[in-house]
């Protein structure tokens, strides 16, 4: 098995020699990316999805997946199994490579915009006092979540705020059901199918 340090090594090693118009991707790739002199992000200036991360279409029109995933895998090589790309810069158009680094998803969630907040909507600070964290699975596979313990005794004081929030998570589930079933099926079927292998 191969440690993380390896991984990040050679992934080093692969960035210094990746260079903006490699022809490795193709030219429609390039015509679509900026350079950013002032941070060194390849930004993409083309189609992103609602998540603000670019969206890249191959020449017949046809979606190939997102544009820095593409760029990554084609100039350095493929994720390792169970890691995700984590952008460093934290610009999600960022293409380039170098700013890109394999983690697990909890390092990646850690990182983020929202996991950086230091105050919960309402101004209380997340200490560890103050912070639960948990994983739950909601149909997208496991993902981590942090709550305020000062805002979840201010709801639960109030029985008619603790049933709205449990009237809000049942539409939730409800409204999601089917899409969420589907994903648990899919998920199932992927992984004997792996186990077949």
């Amino acid at each position: 098995m191969t440690s993380t340090k390896q991984i990040v090594a050679s992934q080093n090693i692969l960035r210094m020699a990746v260079e903006i118009d490699d022809p490795r991707l193709p030219q429609l790739f390039w015509d679509k990316v900026a350079v950013d002199s002032r941070t060194g992000c390849w930004m993409w200036t083309a189609c992103k999805n609602s998540d603000g991360y670019g969206s890249f279409n191959s020449e017949h029109g046809r979606y190939s997946g997102l544009a820095y995933l593409r760029c990554y895998t084609t100039l350095v090589g493929p994720v390792p199994e169970g890691l995700e790309l984590d952008h460093l810069c934290r610009h999600r158009p960022c293409v380039n490579p170098a700013h890109l680094e394999p983690v697990p998803h909890i390092v990646n969630i850690e990182r983020g915009e929202r996991a950086s907040r230091q105050v919960c909507s309402r101004g209380h600070e997340y200490t560890d006092a103050n912070t639960h964290r948990r994983e739950s699975e909601h149909g997208t596979g496991i993902w981590h979540e942090r709550h305020c313990l000062a805002c979840r005794k201010i709801r639960d004081a109030d029985p008619a705020s603790k049933e709205k929030h449990a009237k809000q998570s049942l539409d939730w589930y409800a409204a999601n059901r089917d899409k969420i079933n589907t994903q648990r099926r899919n998920r199932y079927a992927a992984k004997k199918e792996m186990e077949m292998v």
